[in-house]
């Protein structure tokens, strides 16, 4: 059913904290879109749910401030599904890809639940996608007992560093973990007398963000985990349970034990771009440092390919280059993510291909 966008519980909310945020009677919601014209929040009681039980219209006179969309609900508890759509102008030569079909998770979201028949590329193609799409959870970050435990603060001098990734580490039979523990969180833990053998001090996880398993060329695995789609969220998948507010407890133990045993935690981000499901479907994009609910040309560039294989492990083909590039001119003036690619394609063009082919209005990418 639709929610009464002129309640008075719905009008008191609050544009901060953003995400999903418990309070005594209920959730506030705040997600940020400086370009989107309308917002609605969908709530679920099901992840495969192919319809929402309830949305609620944003208004814009009531439920925005500057850019901040928000809501209060007031009955709702931890362990909600939800979930945004965003309406805006769909205009890609600009940067906009606004497309209200699609069910996008929350940037801020703590939890991240994933239908048994989710599908990147039903994101991709035109129509509504909400049965096949993730969708956040509110957790109740509050409620877990640290019992006393703090970071180590150990100096960098003294640190001996294992990078690991989480799956890979206890997945096999050789690594002694039980089989119910294999590739998770808590097989981790059962592997730490064999850390402190080694001497490590620290462990470094590869990505443990939420992230699609899908987003790998050729019907091939992501298994290592870059392109995150939710990075506040532990991915659900290296959990025992497979629920999302479980999994974030299991998170949580796992760096608690670790810390008992003398050991620092960190965990590994390289440069990638953040999965968008994009090309054709609004996306939460990234823009200055803000998480934002839009359509943008980022997800162009997280969806592109190089056209030959050697160009994933070594400099990219002209005609790689050429896309690369046309991406990123389109929203140079918006990101100085995107000047800093540009310049750092050309210094390729200049080292492997001819300079001229490439060497287009420079001057666009260095807008401030």
């Amino acid at each position: 059913m639709a929610g009464n966008k002129h309640s008075d519980d719905l009008s008191k909310s609050k544009s901060f904290p953003i995400g999903a945020t418990i309070l005594p009677n209920g959730v506030n919601f705040s997600v940020y879109s400086r370009s989107a014209t309308g917002m609605e929040l969908l709530l679920f009681d099901h992840v495969d749910a192919a319809r929402p039980t309830r949305t609620i219209q944003l208004d814009p006179q009531h439920n925005r401030t500057f850019s901040y969309w928000h809501i209060f609900v007031p009955g709702v508890r931890a362990g909600q599904i939800y979930g945004f759509r965003a309406h805006g102008p769909y205009e890609p030569l600009l940067g906009m890809r606004f497309d209200p079909d699609k069910l996008l998770l929350d940037p801020y979201g703590r939890g991240v639940a994933v239908p048994t028949r989710f599908s990147r590329q039903a994101a991709c193609q035109p129509g509504d996608n909400t049965a096949q799409a993730m969708k956040s959870v509110v957790v109740d970050i509050a409620r877990y007992d640290w019992e006393g435990d703090a970071p180590l603060r150990r100096p960098f001098s003294d640190t001996i560093i294992y990078e690991m990734h989480v799956r890979g580490f206890t997945r096999h039979p050789n690594s002694a973990v039980a089989p119910q523990k294999r590739g998770t969180y808590a097989g981790l833990i059962d592997k730490i007398p064999y850390l402190q053998q080694l001497g490590v001090t620290a462990v470094e996880l590869l990505p443990v963000f939420q992230f699609d398993p899908q987003d790998a060329p050729g019907g091939r695995v992501n298994y290592w985990g870059y392109c995150p789609v939710s990075f506040f969220a532990p991915h659900v998948q290296y959990s025992i349970s497979g629920d999302p507010v479980a999994a974030m407890d299991e998170f949580r133990d796992m760096v608690k034990a670790l810390h008992r045993a003398g050991i620092e935690r960190e965990a590994g981000a390289a440069g990638h771009a953040p999965a968008m499901a994009q090309v054709g479907g609004s996306v939460l994009g990234i823009e200055r440092g803000q998480v934002v609910t839009r359509g943008d040309a980022l997800g162009e560039l997280a969806q592109f390919r190089p056209r030959h294989h050697h160009a994933q492990f070594g400099l990219p083909e002209q005609q790689d280059l050429q896309q690369l590039l046309r991406i990123g001119f389109q929203v140079g003036q918006q990101s100085h993510l995107f000047q800093r690619i540009g310049r750092q394609v050309l210094r390729l063009v200049d080292q492997q291909h001819d300079p001229q082919a490439l060497r287009v209005g420079i001057e666009q990418v260095d807008v401030e």
